[in-house]
């Protein structure tokens, strides 16, 4: 009979949909967790964290979106309040760069916390306008424009003036920004075209940066081989966080691209992002280690990336009048171990935080709205969901796999040979026991037989006991020595003719000798 369970399955009932299950039983409840009550600060203001609060807005916005909260519903009013008040708070938390001749705005000067902080600011102020009055809405959007054309700035000079760690995911960050502001803010993006004084510098610096991205695309070190002949060439960013951030971004720029591909130029660039995506998501494919992509944050916004870049391809190949190439669907099974691994008790705690952590629960959150506004199969009941899963896994035996069973094959090898290297050694230890009693036996028989010979005899003959002829005299000197010494020569002829057979016996079989040898090779 199998053990029960040590802990609970996250999951359930088994016959709902996989979507409501994470609505209901986690997204509403973290949601609580990091906003509280509608008289408590959300905790990224009580941190006093930017960027923390920037991906709070945007995932609440979100949320609302996708499960289609009503206007009326108590949740909405709440949070919308709440999201407008952490917006105007976040737009304040910026602070001015000023470099000699025009006035920037950043957060933290850092490229990723002010790229996310402007969608931020502006999804709140484009999702509930009337909530802001038009003097706060005018100063937004211009540290909004301020803060864009400073990205801009800092992604043509970073080689020589950055000096954090810049690196792929800031620049996917601001490719979001940039493609946000471009579809959804044309004010913002007109805006920062005339402080540059040039005319679609948004969208050139868009097609710039995507080109970067494309050029600094890598071979996964760790990447399993595929078949010489139909080698796959592999797409990575330095990590899993980075490559997640990338993909997201490349493919927003061909979601973007597709609207507007009027030259041979961005459709190449867009074939091209498309096709890096998918090389991506074949290394997250083949790496994932017992849910995990790395650390925890990296299986987060990896679960996020892969599912939205996912998303955004398939709604471009989608909108093509020829449906050529085959729709880039994240493997179930792959993707499930990871929601599995991600909701599990071990690291949702009772009141839905992701180990009581805000940095990992941000992006927590982002991760399971994904699954649950864009992964097909949660629409499904949680049964058929898992009964996918099993057809879907793979039936092959992993290298590592095969070699536990070898290891496992070879000590069992050992311990056979040490268990019968130990019988054979107690055996041989009984028959020598054995065969020393019978060598000992033998010798007193001699010893007896020899005594007889000596001294019994003659002294019964004398006595008149028994009669014989002795062939001396005995009770003569001369006699008796004669008789003494011929029989010591005997006796001594009979014990050395017995030690020779007993040494002969024991050189043929060598019982010592294997003993030893045995009693060695089990220690």
């Amino acid at each position: 009979m199998d053990a029960p369970r040590l802990e609970p399955v996250p999951f359930s009932p088994a016959d709902r949909p996989l979507r409501d299950i994470l609505l209901h039983d986690f997204l509403m409840p973290v949601t609580e967790w990091l906003f509280g009550s509608s008289s408590q600060l959300p905790l990224s203001r009580q941190a006093g964290s930017s960027w923390e609060a920037s991906l709070n807005i945007l995932f609440a916005v979100r949320l609302l979106r996708e499960a289609q909260v009503g206007d009326s519903d108590p949740l909405f009013q709440q949070l919308r309040t709440q999201i407008c008040e952490l917006a105007v708070w976040l737009s304040d938390q910026g602070t001015p760069v000023d470099t000699g001749a025009v006035d920037y705005y950043a957060w933290e000067e850092v490229t990723w916390d002010t790229a996310v902080a402007v969608r931020a600011v502006l999804t709140a102020l484009r999702e509930f306008p009337d909530e802001f009055n038009e003097q706060k809405s005018e100063l937004i959007r211009f540290r909004c424009v301020q803060a864009v054309t400073w990205m801009m700035r800092r992604c043509s000079d970073w080689r020589e003036t950055v000096k954090y760690p810049f690196g792929p995911a800031d620049v996917a960050q601001v490719v979001s920004t940039l493609i946000v502001i471009s579809t959804e803010h044309p004010d913002v993006s007109s805006s920062v075209n005339r402080i540059l004084d040039e005319e679609g510098a948004v969208a050139r610096a868009i097609e710039s940066l995507v080109d970067g991205l494309l050029c600094d695309a890598c071979e996964a070190p760790f990447a399993p081989s595929q078949d010489p002949g139909e080698r796959l060439q592999h797409c990575w960013w330095g990590d899993n966080f980075s490559t997640a951030e990338v993909i997201d971004a490349l493919a927003q720029y061909a979601d973007y691209a597709c609207v507007e591909e009027s030259d041979g130029e961005a459709i190449e660039r867009s074939a091209n992002a498309q096709v890096s995506v998918r090389r991506a998501c074949s290394v997250f494919d083949l790496t994932q280690v017992d849910g995990q992509w790395g650390s925890h944050v990296e299986t987060l916004r990896v679960t996020y990336g892969y599912l939205r870049a996912a998303s955004l391809l398939n709604g471009v190949l989608a909108r093509r009048t020829t449906k050529d190439a085959a729709m880039l669907r994240p493997e179930i099974h792959v993707l499930f171990k990871a929601i599995r691994w991600i909701c599990d008790p071990k690291q949702i705690f009772d009141d839905r935080s992701f180990m009581h952590t805000m940095f990992l629960t941000v992006f927590y959150c982002d991760a399971m709205l994904e699954v649950y506004a864009s992964w097909t199969p949660a629409q499904r009941p949680l049964l058929d969901v898992y009964d996918d899963v099993v057809w879907a896994a793979p039936m092959r035996a992993t290298a590592e796999r095969a070699e536990r069973v070898s290891l496992a094959i070879d000590n069992d090898r050992l311990r056979c040979s040490e268990v019968k290297a130990t019988a054979t050694a107690e055996n041989a230890a009984r028959e020598i026991h054995r065969r020393k009693r019978l060598y000992h036996r033998l010798r007193m028989q001699v010893v007896i037989v020899s005594a007889l010979l000596l001294v019994v005899l003659p002294m019964m003959s004398w006595a008149g006991i028994v009669r014989f002829k002795m062939p001396v005299d005995v009770l003569d000197w001369n006699g008796l020595r004669a008789w003494l010494i011929s029989g010591i020569a005997a006796s001594s002829a009979l014990l050395s003719l017995s030690w020779f057979i007993i040494k002969r016996h024991d050189d043929d079989n060598d019982w010592k000798n294997e003993y030893a040898r045995l009693r060695s090779k089990s220690d």
